[in-house]
């Protein structure tokens, strides 16, 4: 089996802090990714973040930089265990009736955009 590759690491954060949503956001900026965008999850009670990077990703260092930074336990679980039943690292943008927020590049708004 060929190691699947990605640019990307999506993290889903179910009824996060703003401390953690601030951590997570700085700790994915600090590997310097190409692009970093986060929204809130269709549910209003998350948050997704997305960072895409220059060179691709190993999907094992994929999911040690998801498990570090808090991503949702049963996405994790699923990626690793059933990675032929799914793509990877989805991210609903509709769920339920509802549809997620529009990605957007500055925290701050992001921030004030989560009501938790």
């Amino acid at each position: 089996m060929t190691p699947i590759k990605t640019q990307f690491v999506t993290i889903d954060l179910d009824r996060p802090s703003r401390l953690q949503i601030t951590a997570v956001w700085y700790n994915l900026r600090y590997s310097r990714p190409m692009s970093l965008e986060g929204r809130i999850s269709s549910s209003g009670e998350g948050v997704h973040i997305r960072a895409t990077y220059h060179k691709p990703l190993t999907d094992r260092q994929s999911l040690n930089i998801r498990r570090a930074l808090g991503d949702d336990h049963q996405r994790i679980y699923y990626d690793e265990t059933r990675p032929e039943a799914k793509p990877s690292q989805i991210l609903f943008d509709t769920k339920n009736g509802k549809t997620a927020g529009q990605w957007t590049a500055d925290l701050e708004h992001l921030q004030r955009m989560y009501r938790p």
